[in-house]
């Protein structure tokens, strides 16, 4: 993980060190094509956020849903982060942590992206708060055994992206809805102050068409409400 700076497209200080486990083997336990997928900062610039895709190789999948691991850095803005506290997410059936988006220094939205060949994709995201969370980075193995300690997400999500209109969009691959498509970044803008949407937020999402012809790399922009 590593600072630059856009005017001269150089780094900016020494890389930030991770736990050797988000490294893939023989330093950590990362699988392959699914370790560290999400980058996010509060913004107050006091933590960084970043989640495995997938599980780790020592932690389980609980009947096809996904226990990953939520880093959590502290630092100050301009300066070094390093890591604080480890969260443990459990994704919904068949799904995997795409990305992260910090709303405040303890809230944050969950993109989970899944695929089923014949299917297609479901995309979902959940507000999850990590205030009163345990930290599991002693914790060796996430499985069953450690459901109390999961991060506490909300039982609806707050967008189910298969219930949106399809708005005369069409797909060239089977989906339950045309405008799904392979999700893996979002970005949040600022409150409405009028308007339609007065006191909701922009969730801007953006779909990978995987270099293949029948995907379409889209965009998309949605109103969410985060006011508590």
């Amino acid at each position: 993980m590593r600072r630059f700076d856009l005017a001269t497209g150089r780094q900016i200080g020494r890389d930030f060190e991770l736990p050797d486990e988000f490294y893939p083997p023989p330093r950590g336990e990362a699988p392959r094509s699914r370790s560290l997928e999400s980058l996010t900062v509060t913004e107050s610039g006091t933590y960084l956020y970043t989640g495995s895709e997938g599980p780790l190789i020592r932690d389980a999948d609980v009947h096809g849903r996904h226990q990953v691991r939520i880093q959590r850095l502290r630092g100050r803005p301009g300066g070094d982060y390093v890591p604080d506290k480890q969260f443990a997410y459990q994704t919904e059936e068949g799904h995997y942590l795409s990305d992260l988006i910090a709303v405040d220094d303890t809230r944050l939205l969950a993109l989970e992206r899944g695929y089923l060949r014949g299917l297609g994709n479901g995309i979902r995201v959940y507000v999850v708060d990590v205030a009163d969370a345990v930290d599991v980075s002693d914790i060796d193995a996430l499985d069953e055994g450690t459901a109390d300690a999961l991060l506490h997400k909300q039982s609806k999500p707050l967008l189910d992206l298969q219930k949106c209109p399809s708005g005369g969009v069409t797909s060239d691959e089977p989906q339950s809805n045309p405008i799904l498509q392979n999700v893996e970044g979002m970005a949040l803008g600022p409150e409405w102050k009028d308007g339609e949407h007065k006191g909701a937020r922009p969730l801007y999402l953006v779909a990978d068409n995987n270099g293949r012809k029948a995907q379409s790399a889209r965009l998309y922009s949605l109103a969410v409400d985060l006011r508590r």
